[in-house]
């Protein structure tokens, strides 16, 4: 194979994990970049490899899309208008400016570790900053003294934990029964303006809905496989329920 050949592979590779996960364009962009800024033959990398492959991958993409959704759309194009322009990322939670140093970077390295069996040298460049986060959190928990009695007290409280709430977290009881923990929940409270629910306990409540004054105002496509052992129904959709006696 030819190192033209390779390189188009390379980003046939590339443009696939771009349409599967728009974040990886951030990583891929910095490399392209490199790429054309260290060859010679820039004009020819950008016309005979890179502007194909991007056509092509994006050209199926709309396809797929077009097939699957029922109409011409863009997912990347969806994916940074939500999470970026509109900012509705942030519905599953904010991490404060320091997360990436005290927790993101650590396990992504982690993760990254086993490879250095078959590739030491792609690891060469994290070894550096890797060293120096272990070696700042191996210092800091040798001063401080009282961490080792501490984690006999977290055990403790975990194992209390778990004999008092024997039923389960209330996730499960929804998953097992959602007739009983919305009358359960909302049989002192008042009802809220919106129900989110996934399709599998959208059927039980739908009865209790009704009687409730909720009616359906949108859905949206969620999976078809069911990620869940111990649910092998699959919530094919993602329902919303708006109170009647409250919405405008």
């Amino acid at each position: 194979m030819t190192t033209k050949q390779q390189t188009r592979k390379a980003f046939a590779f590339a443009a696939l994990g771009c349409i599967f996960r728009p974040t990886n364009a951030v990583l891929w962009v910095f490399l392209t970049a490199t790429l054309v800024v260290q060859t010679k033959s820039k004009l020819a990398l950008l016309l005979h490899t890179i502007v194909p492959v991007g056509v092509l991958a994006i050209s199926l993409m709309l396809v797929v899309d077009r097939i699957g959704y029922g109409e011409w759309t863009c997912v990347p194009w969806n994916f940074v208008k939500f999470n970026v322009l509109e900012g509705k990322d942030k519905l599953y939670g904010v991490h404060p400016w320091y997360w990436y140093f005290v927790a993101g970077y650590p396990e992504i390295t982690a993760m990254h570790l086993p490879l250095i069996l078959f590739e030491p040298r792609f690891l060469l460049p994290l070894l550096p900053a890797s060293f120096v986060y272990a070696g700042k959190a191996l210092h800091y928990l040798e001063k401080r003294t009282f961490f080792k009695p501490l984690l006999g007290l977290l055990i403790l409280l975990n194992g209390i934990a778990a004999v008092e709430r024997e039923a389960g977290s209330p996730s499960d009881a929804l998953r097992q029964d959602p007739l009983a923990f919305a009358t359960a929940r909302y049989k002192s409270h008042p009802l809220p303006t919106y129900i989110v629910v996934y399709s599998s306990g959208a059927s039980a409540l739908h009865n209790s809905l009704a009687i409730w004054k909720f009616a359906l105002q949108k859905q949206f496509d969620h999976s078809t496989l069911s990620l869940d052992a111990d649910s092998p129904v699959a919530d094919t959709h993602m329902l919303v329920y708006s109170n009647q006696m409250i919405s405008p």
